[in-house]
């Protein structure tokens, strides 16, 4: 139940400093990467994708987005 806590706590900062900062490339990361490591892989993409749009070279972005959709899809295939 704490690391519950612990990922609520960080999704409600990172969400306040996109209300400031709507690209604010380490919280758009970090949220992905909340997401991911609690399984909603849907919603971590989502972020991802976001970050793509505005930095299509952030490390690690492209080999993020490809895992989640090999793990949603089974596929490798890239949309791009």
């Amino acid at each position: 139940m704490c690391g519950l806590s612990r990922n609520s706590d960080a999704i409600a900062i990172f969400m306040r400093i996109l209300v400031d900062s709507p690209d604010c490339l380490d919280a758009i990361f970090n949220l992905g990467n909340i997401f991911l490591g609690m399984g909603e892989l849907a919603k971590a993409l989502e972020y991802y994708e976001q970050l793509k749009k505005i930095d299509r070279d952030y490390p690690l972005i492209d080999e993020n987005i490809r895992s989640i959709k090999i793990k949603l899809t089974g596929s490798c295939k890239d949309d791009d």
